[in-house]
């Protein structure tokens, strides 16, 4: 159950890039609550992750957890996607290397929608759409929650999602966004990878020529 908690939470921070990488530049905290639930109904385990978010005018995106239950980490990976060539990346701040995704673009199906009109909610202030949360699993798209989206300005503000095992036992996460500055560009030199990290091609052994540190 473990290695299914790590992806899902790899997969919810890739969806969360994807569906905000356009609009108005935006610099915002995230947090990630998960917890593991026995049979039983019990919690096993439960970690806070907190980080940072990005999000340039041009549509780049860049999410970094720094934290761990309060402790920094040590060799967190981050993901940053670069909308004007359409590639995603896995950053290790560790080792200074930059690992472009070997997943092709995804499209994913259209999901069944619910009748009449989404439910509201806002996040800190912006108004947001409650709209279902699907998983796709060998071909199979099975709803695992609910996502808080704002339709103004392109960006997942709130999922919550829970997946059950076989077993009996379940995964819980919330990705939420807080102290979120509408408007506020980054730093450039945070997408600026060709000068920060090594970067590798899918399955390469040697990095990517021309975009070493």
């Amino acid at each position: 159950m473990r290695s299914s908690m790590a992806g899902l939470s790899v997969g919810l921070v890739v969806l969360v890039l994807s569906s905000g990488a356009y609009g108005q530049a935006i610099t915002a905290r995230t947090r990630v609550t998960s917890e593991l639930i026995g049979p039983n109904g019990k919690v096993t385990s439960s970690h806070i992750r907190d980080g940072v978010y990005y999000r340039t005018s041009a549509g780049d995106t860049l999410t970094r957890y720094t934290t761990m239950d309060g402790n920094p980490t040590t060799g967190e990976l981050a993901w940053a996607t670069m909308r004007k060539n359409g590639v995603s990346y896995q950053l290790d701040y560790a080792t200074h290397r930059a690992y472009v995704s070997s997943f092709p673009p995804f499209t994913p199906p259209n999901p069944p929608k619910a009748p009449g009109a989404p439910e509201q909610s806002s996040v800190e202030g912006i108004p947001c759409n409650i709209v279902p949360s699907y998983r796709m699993n060998a071909g199979t798209l099975t709803r695992v929650g609910s996502t808080c989206y704002s339709e103004r300005y392109k960006l997942v503000l709130r999922t919550d999602v829970t997946i059950t095992s076989p077993d009996g036992r379940s995964a819980y996460s919330v990705i939420e966004m807080y102290a979120i500055q509408i408007g506020l560009e980054p730093d450039p030199n945070l997408f600026d990878l060709r000068h920060n990290f090594t970067v590798y091609r899918p399955d390469a052994a040697e990095p990517s020529p021309g975009n070493n540190k």
